[in-house]
This record gives structure tokens, C-alpha cells and sequence, in this order.
């Protein structure tokens, strides 16, 4: 099941975790991007996007961590 977001998504990564982290849709579109360093936090406002279902992707080195979000309004 996927994870409901009204508002906004807070990101946090571990040392283990740096990497590439992507928002995209269901039609594959990336909606955000953004390089992770060790220990980074940011929160992300989703009040623009399309309410709908997206695909957050974290890469790491050669593992792939992939997770579905549901954004409400």
C-alpha cells in the first residue's frame, strides 16, 4: 500500500543511504531529483503536484530502493 501525503514529504538519508533520490509518476515522468549526501534532510512541498500516485526511487551504489506515495489534497 502506498504511503498518503497531503502536504508535504520529508526525506532523510544515513551514510548508507547517499545517492541519487527521484520522484516520478506513473508514467515515468521525474517530478524531482536531487544528489543525497550522507546524513542530508530536506522537506519537499507537494501542494503543486497532481494529486495521484508517484514512485520515489533512492539509489545507492548498486542498490535500488524503490517506494509508492500517494499525494491528496
Amino acid at each position: 500500500f502506498p504511503v498518503t501525503i497531503t502536504r508535504q514529504l520529508t526525506i532523510s538519508a544515513t551514510a548508507a543511504e547517499a545517492g541519487e533520490f527521484t520522484i516520478s509518476n506513473l508514467l515515468g515522468n521525474v517530478v524531482y531529483r536531487k544528489q543525497l549526501g550522507a546524513s542530508d534532510e530536506f522537506t519537499l512541498s507537494t501542494t503543486q503536484w497532481p494529486a495521484g500516485v508517484y514512485l520515489v526511487q533512492m539509489k545507492s551504489g548498486d542498490k535500488i530502493n524503490t517506494q509508492k506515495i500517494l499525494i491528496r489534497h
